[in-house]
């Protein structure tokens, strides 16, 4: 086909065909605008669905810390007369030490680190830094710390080191940092 042809081709299209193109053509750029504002809406909904998702997620956590606030509440001053007083400190020292000599231990000594601190704004109870020091072999170091389970104290160990030479059956020392609750 020449040039000329296609030319007299297109001259003799009528024009209710060269209406119904134009419109196709119309259609075709509005059906890929259309796909842009869907998708961008499609992204916009799905957002907004993930917050309102991570919204309730956490009214739900809200809800659920309210009902553990309400079940315990009621403990908190169970728990308190529980607590010793700072006055009552020897006596926590007499208590490791004892522990430390029934669980067979070689020596067992409690320090202090610092001053009593309020433990949290909720209650009035307070904490004061221990570090505990013993001696002794491994199996001797799970005795004390089941005798340390059974004394009326409310005590948190962490950072338990132990340097032991001479492996389970050999003497290691043990040295816990921790926490007592007072009132």
């Amino acid at each position: 086909m020449t040039k000329e042809t296609l030319i007299l081709s297109i001259k003799n299209l009528s024009p209710l065909f060269i209406a119904r193109i134009v419109a196709l053509f119309i259609f075709i750029l509005i059906i890929f605008f259309l796909k842009g504002q869907i998708t961008d809406l499609t992204k916009k909904t799905t957002l907004t669905l993930t917050n309102i998702s991570t919204q309730t997620s956490l009214i739900n956590q809200a809800a659920q810390l309210k009902q553990q606030y309400n079940d315990y509440y009621p403990l908190l001053s169970k728990i308190h007369a529980l607590l010793p007083g700072q006055d009552n400190l020897p006596n926590f020292v007499s208590a490791v030490e004892a522990a430390g000599r029934r669980a067979g231990m070689d020596f067992t000594t409690i320090k202090f680190a610092g001053e009593p601190i309020q433990s949290s704004t909720v209650t009035t109870a307070k904490e004061i830094a221990i570090v505990l020091n013993s001696g002794g072999t491994a199996i001797e170091f799970e005795a004390l710390f089941k005798e340390l389970a059974s004394i009326p104290y409310f005590m948190n160990l962490t950072a338990i080191n132990i340097d032991s030479q001479g492996g389970l059956e050999g003497t290691a020392l043990l040295q816990a940092n921790g926490t007592l609750f007072l009132k």
